[in-house]
């Protein structure tokens, strides 16, 4: 979710019991990478005990979850976001458990983003799924989720082809030569993890060494695990050339990465108005929603305060070294600290600039929220 970053303050509160292991990270999550990485795919669970008599235990394992309502407002100088869950049947339960742990007996599988809850019995009640809400903010934005069971993450394999690894450093690397080579060679463009070359290439900006593979039958939709195809990277990155080039190829525009996110989202965050032009040209969605309720427009925001904040910490914090007041653009200032702020001043106004461009774009191409 572009609102929330991962840096901040966070506030956790259960609503019944609590989990003990796997843990729950310090950092209040609802994006699934951000989960505790657990090795077995039979894991172990342990929970707080409860204080009542003859209680036994409910255990359940929840597929990811989906939102199931969100809304943002403002509070003062910041953006806040409440969340809340819904959930689907447990593919995994058990009931009426004597102790506080339980051993899966069902192999779960590996690299997903699953989410678990207990519950209590004592005679005929049956207390609600344990769950806990937490509060996060990460500079202006302010992020409130509710209602979370909680989340842990299987362990991923191992299983890249070690013969696609030359190929896939000479497209890294920009090496052209290498990577016909490579292919000449019997290398595969394309492995189970998607045509990863592709995704080096596309990331360093090397056309070149993108349309040699593309000719070479490179899957110019091919994803990584996490969701991720060229064209959403290239799209990040700035790559207003390679975005043409995989259109052109047929990529897909309004694909999605696991956790919702479009081509146009993650270029509306990083503030590239060419592209977001490009994409918006080509028939990119404006109001797709990814699994965070995030928009195109709500990344237009969180991008403009994340850029604009860093680009000039570094002058500021000299300034205020040398003793230097933000606001004294007057005679005496030393002229390398005038030059340091003049640029942070101008990288300021560009980003800014930039993120009104996108937002003006955005809201002509039919963007409601």
């Amino acid at each position: 979710m572009f609102l929330l970053l991962t840096t901040g303050c966070a506030m956790k509160t259960y609503s019944h019991l609590e989990p003990i292991k796997p843990t729950i990270p310090y950092i209040c999550t609802r994006i699934p990478q951000d989960s505790t990485v657990i090795e077995s795919i039979n894991p172990h669970f342990i929970w707080s005990k409860s204080n009542e008599l003859d209680v036994t235990y409910d255990f359940a394992i929840f597929n990811p979850p989906k939102v199931s309502s969100a809304d943002s407002h403002v509070i003062g100088d910041s953006y806040a976001i409440n969340y809340s869950y819904s959930y689907g049947e447990p593919i995994y339960y058990r009931e009426a458990l004597k102790t506080n742990e339980h051993i899966v007996e069902k192999k779960l599988t590996a690299g997903i983003n699953y989410r678990w809850s207990v519950r209590t019995r004592v005679n005929d009640r049956i207390s609600p799924w344990s769950t806990y809400n937490c509060f996060v903010y990460a500079g202006l934005v302010i992020a409130n989720s509710k209602n979370n069971f909680f989340p842990f993450k299987t362990k991923t394999p191992e299983y890249r082809k070690p013969i696609n690894v030359a190929l896939e450093l000479a497209a890294l690397n920009g090496d052209l030569v290498a990577v016909k080579k490579c292919i000449a060679d019997g290398t595969d463009v394309n492995t189970k993890e998607g045509s990863v070359a592709l995704m080096y290439a596309t990331l360093k900006g090397h056309s070149s060494i993108v349309r040699e593979l593309l000719d070479r039958g490179a899957d110019v939709n091919s994803k990584n695990q996490a969701g991720l195809n060229s064209l959403m990277i290239a799209a990040e990155t700035g790559r207003l050339d390679i975005v043409k080039e995989l259109i052109a190829r047929g990529a897909i525009i309004n694909e999605k990465t696991t956790h919702g996110q479009t081509a146009l989202m993650l270029a509306s965050w990083k503030g590239h108005v060419s592209i977001v032009s490009e994409l918006v040209v080509k028939g990119a969605d404006v109001n797709a929603v990814d699994t965070y309720g995030g928009t195109a427009l709500q990344a237009v925001f969180s991008g403009r305060y994340t850029s604009t904040s860093h680009y000039n910490r570094d002058a500021l914090k000299e300034m205020q070294q040398r003793d230097v007041k933000v606001t004294a653009l007057v005679n005496g200032m030393d002229e390398e600290v005038k030059e340091k702020k003049m640029q942070a001043d101008y990288e300021t106004y560009k980003a800014t600039q930039n993120y009104k461009d996108i937002r003006e774009i955005l809201i002509a191409a039919g963007a409601t929220h």
